[in-house]
């Protein structure tokens, strides 16, 4: 009894030597009262210890709001539970979420990193940083995780077979790393989870049929990798899944009908992958699906019917296949869907009235198919598009009266077979693109396209428009007139719009004289007046405007001598200069082309100028509209 009692005080004194020369070999003291768990503590500052801050590091816009170097509040003399990132249990003190993301952290993960001793971790997220080298295998140790999110970083390597440990897990982003190699057949251990995300890294080979067993997945994206093979049948049992992406990669083969079963997606990607066959028919069951993803791929056979049926889908994407046949001419839903896309395929007929007229549909694209006329009549007053774009069809007859007058900012039927417009009355007045380049248009062109107030780009090239271009262009907002190769005549209008960028006339019957105005148009940066009858000595004016690239005026009747340049730079940035075919006399100045600053440094590769139209500039909601222009 008495060694006993002599026993406990000695061991209690022991414990107390052991942990003061813990803190002398280690230089960590931990002081005061805190709820973090002393090891937790001292495991995290291990770990900051081998890291860097890069405050001008890799950058994300998802970190917009919260970006922080968040390690800099950690120190020994706080309370661990009181970090930036840093999550504790409120009973006791054990570390069980950690947030690093968007911290500018530098460095790799080391086999022995401290990281993996917080095995009460429920939550890790270490996105948006500059983390390399590969994932530790003992992260198997953190048992207990449930979300673990390593998303934006630059890992590489193998994903270790320790993580198929980790059977509480219901979320896993891996996404946009270099991750390679392929997916163990292990992942089938993960069977609690519930979102897992592999996109945007080098991931190879098939993926294994054991995933089949994570029925209780909601969210699958693999998206952007070099997967390949066919996607299995068993890929209907993921009976909870609502996303779906597997765009991207080198799948193969028919899509199995099995995809019907999976009756709560409401979204699913298979686009830019090597899938052919017919498109099952199958989307009755899907009544739940908001965006369909299939372009970019070898499909054939005709448009899936029961596609028309589904009344939440937004987003169908079809484009770039092999589809042929014609589209269905009734439908029952698509009432929501605001964006169409159909292009580049082998769609024949006549353009169902529903393509215009249905509610909420936006952006509308058909462009590179076989389509040979559009509907007589649309009820279309109170729809609203963005964008319809029938281009490179073979469309015939008239341009309709109603396409003229719905309400629509982009209209493209170029490249087509048109050869009239039915009444010519331009009412469609947000219209600020209209292209009908490249038809058999003829007859005048009317004051009324005037009414347009918005219209930024007009292209009535290669048409048989005729009689005089309208004088009320003049005072129209156009950046981009481009009226080559019709039988227009008379003179050029004596008023241009000052907002010019792009003029071409080319190839009409024009005479006169090149009007003054154009010395106004101070953006200009190409002119086109070229295979006309203007009749004029050279516009030495000209050399004042300071954007302008190529001038173009060969074949024309311009006379006379070139005379000499006044400016001490004339056409600053001029590249391309056409006189040829003309009647000039005499000799040019032996400074005429020294002067020239613009061909003195010219790319060897451009053997014309790519003209960049900016929506800053011209106010176009697209990216961007990029016109080519050749000397001819």
């Amino acid at each position: 009894m008495e060694y006993q009692q002599l026993l406990i005080p000695f061991c209690f004194y022991s414990l107390i030597i052991l942990s003061v020369q813990q803190s002398q070999l280690t230089g960590f003291s931990y002081a005061g009262q805190h709820l973090c768990a002393r090891d937790d503590a001292f495991y995290l500052l291990q770990f900051k210890k081998g890291l860097t801050i890069h405050p001008k590091g890799s950058y994300n816009h998802a970190c917009y709001y919260k970006a922080r170097a968040k390690t800099l509040s950690w120190n020994v003399t706080g309370d661990c539970c009181k970090w930036y990132g840093v999550t504790c249990n409120g009973f006791t003190g054990h570390v069980i979420g950690l947030d690093l993301s968007c911290s500018f952290l530098y460095g790799t993960i080391n086999a022995n990193s401290s990281l993996s001793k917080l095995n009460k971790l429920i939550s890790l997220d270490l996105s948006f940083n500059d983390f390399g080298g590969s994932i530790l295998e003992s992260i198997g140790n953190l048992t207990a995780i449930r979300e673990l999110t390593l998303s934006n970083n630059k890992f590489t390597g193998n994903v270790p077979s320790t993580i198929s440990k980790l059977n509480k897990l219901i979320s896993l982003d891996i996404s946009s790393n270099h991750f390679g190699g392929s997916i163990l057949e292990s992942i089938g251990n993960l069977t609690a989870i519930r979102e897992l995300t592999l996109s945007n890294n080098k991931f190879t080979g098939n993926v294994p049929s054991t995933i089949s067993k994570l029925n209780k997945l909601i969210s699958l994206d693999i998206s952007s990798n070099h997967f390949g093979g066919s996607i299995p049948e068993s890929i209907g049992n993921f009976t909870r899944i609502t996303s779906l992406d597997l765009s991207n990669n080198s799948f193969s083969g028919n899509v199995p009908s099995t995809v019907g079963k999976l009756n709560k997606l409401s979204s699913l990607g298979l686009s830019f992958n090597n899938f052919e066959g017919s498109i099952p028919d199958i989307f009755a069951n899907l009544s739940e699906l908001s965006y369909l993803y299939f372009e970019t791929n070898n499909f054939t056979g005709s448009f899936p019917y029961s596609i028309t049926s589904l009344t939440h889908l937004g987003g169908l994407e079809l484009h770039n296949n092999l589809l042929t046949g014609t589209l269905p001419f009734n439908i029952s839903g698509l009432q929501e869907l605001q964006t169409l896309d159909l292009s580049f395929n082998y769609f024949t007929g006549t353009a169902p009235p529903w393509l215009f007229n249905l509610p909420l549909l936006s952006d509308l694209y058909v462009q590179s198919n076989q389509l040979t006329k559009l509907p007589n009549e649309i009820k279309s007053d109170h729809l609203k598009h963005s964008e319809i774009d029938l281009s490179n069809n073979k469309l015939h007859g008239k341009i309709p009266d109603w396409m003229l007058s719905m309400t629509v900012d982009v209209l493209d039927l170029s490249h087509n077979f048109l050869t009239g417009i039915e009444k010519q009355v331009w009412r469609s007045m947000d219209l600020f693109y209209l292209n009908l380049e490249n038809n058999s248009l003829q007859g005048s062109l009317l004051p009324s396209i005037c009414d347009m107030t918005r219209l930024r780009i007009l292209n009535l090239a290669h048409n048989n428009f005729s009689g005089s271009i309208p004088t009320c262009l003049g005072s129209s907002p156009l950046a981009i007139l481009d009226l080559r190769m019709n039988n227009f005549h008379g003179e050029i209008p004596r008023f241009l719009p000052k907002g010019l960028q792009y003029l071409s006339l080319h190839g009409n019957q024009l005479g006169g004289q090149v009007p003054r105005s154009l010395v106004n148009c101070t953006n200009l940066e190409a002119l086109d007046l070229g295979n006309n009858k203007i009749n004029d000595t050279f516009p030495i004016w000209l050399e004042k405007l300071p954007n302008l690239q190529i001038m173009i005026l060969k074949s024309n009747l311009f006379h006379g001598p070139i005379g000499e340049l006044v400016s001490e730079f004339p056409f600053p940035e001029l590249r391309i200069f056409d006189l040829s075919f003309n009647g000039f006399t005499g000799t040019l100045p032996p400074n005429f082309f020294k002067k020239f600053r613009g061909m003195m440094d010219v790319d060897e590769e451009k053997t014309g100028i790519m003209m960049d139209v900016d929506e800053e500039k011209i106010g176009i909601t697209r990216d961007r509209i990029t016109f080519t222009m050749l000397a001819w």
